[in-house]
């Protein structure tokens, strides 16, 4: 199988830069042993450096305000740690790292001419939406035709854009019909939403399964490794950057901007599985189940849900804010809910240590 990621399936909003995720390391292992190939779009590629790029300033001017409110405070000089003049010299690096990393795998732009490509827009097909915008998607699935087209080998397009599909996931009838126009079978490619799901489905059934090893790490009595523990001491790290929707907790879409304020530990290990990859390492998926306390906002046009929720679902009100017009929200409340994670970490048995985590799935506990 071509496997073709887009550039929210390699740096996304909860995935790294770097690279260094237990499922993207497993998908390289196990490429030349499954017979399939990684193929990812120069478009692809200059979208995670100007992703990087965006982050980095955004993040640096932030860390110069908050400096500069500190130093007020403390009527100290402090140093900005990323001067404006290193910020193109960091963007400067992570090209030439990532062009490295990916050297093996890059695929040249798509034969289509400019022509097809107006026309695709102006008849509003998919990638393109109704307002225009899907250039560099529709540079993708170019590619991904091309690809198909080669041998008709199946392809694995990775992606969490919602213009290549329809509302359940499959292909979007729009690229259906470019394949029957093409002559290939619509099922020669699949959507998959990131590689850790991929990797899931099409690849960590071939890998040993360490059955023993599962029930100790479950049991606890796994002496290299305590999952409850660990877990409790990596949760900051693992979820420091997530970003948190009121509908993966269970939580009315009216709630708003929410916040994690803390986490109440009561951690359940459920459902180890252990793999073993090919070059040794362990891949070891598990599921915590954990308290957390979590913080929102209720718009004034929507204050009155409160009354009409019963005690125990009730929020808690942290903070009531002006009846003005000046200000959007009416309260800021705070709600304890259990969640329920999907964790993979990889491990090196032999050194006795976690070599990279990801977090593939949130939601409310059952």
């Amino acid at each position: 199988m071509k496997i073709l990621p887009d550039s929210n399936a390699l740096y996304g909003d909860d995935v790294k830069p770097w690279l260094d995720v237990p499922s993207w390391f497993v998908l390289r292992q196990s490429l030349e042993r499954l017979g399939h190939s990684v193929h990812i779009p120069k478009v692809v590629i200059e979208e995670m450096i100007r992703r990087y790029g965006d982050n980095l300033r955004s993040e640096s001017k932030r860390t110069r305000e908050a400096l500069g409110r500190l130093a007020k405070l403390l009527a100290w000089r402090l140093d900005d740690p990323l001067p404006k003049a290193r910020v193109a010299e960091f963007i400067s690096h992570y090209r030439n790292w990532l062009q490295d990393q990916t050297r093996d795998f890059v695929a040249d732009y798509p034969r289509t001419t400019h022509e097809a490509v107006v026309v695709r827009d102006l008849s509003r097909r998919r990638p393109f939406d109704q307002e225009g915008k899907g250039y560099r998607d529709t540079l993708i699935w170019e590619t991904v035709l091309e690809l198909a087209s080669r041998d008709n080998m199946p392809v694995a397009l990775v992606t969490k854009d919602k213009d290549f599909v329809d509302r359940d996931r499959t292909l979007h009838a729009d690229l259906q019909r470019d394949m029957r126009e093409l002559g290939l079978e619509v099922g020669l490619v699949r959507v998959f939403a990131t590689i850790s799901e991929f990797v899931k489905e099409i690849v960590v059934p071939s890998l040993e399964e360490l059955a023993e090893l599962e029930t100790a790490l479950l049991e606890g009595r796994y002496p290299h490794l305590d999952l409850r523990n660990w877990f409790e001491a990596e949760f900051d790290t693992l979820f420091a950057h997530r970003d948190w929707y009121s509908w993966d907790l269970g939580l009315s879409s009216l709630y708003h901007e929410v916040g994690l304020a803390s986490f109440n530990r009561n951690v359940a290990i459920l459902n180890v599985e252990v793999r073993r990859v090919p070059s040794g390492e362990l891949l070891i998926a598990f599921e915590p189940l954990f308290d957390c306390e979590f913080d929102f906002y209720i718009r004034k046009m929507d204050e009155d849900i409160l009354a009409g929720l019963p005690t125990p679902d009730s929020p808690r009100i942290l903070e009531t804010y002006p009846t003005g017009d000046w200000y959007d929200y009416a309260v800021k409340v705070s709600k304890a809910v259990r969640v329920h994670a999907v964790v993979n970490v990889l491990y090196d048995e032999t050194a006795h240590r976690v070599v990279s985590t990801e977090v593939t799935h949130v939601s409310v506990a059952p």
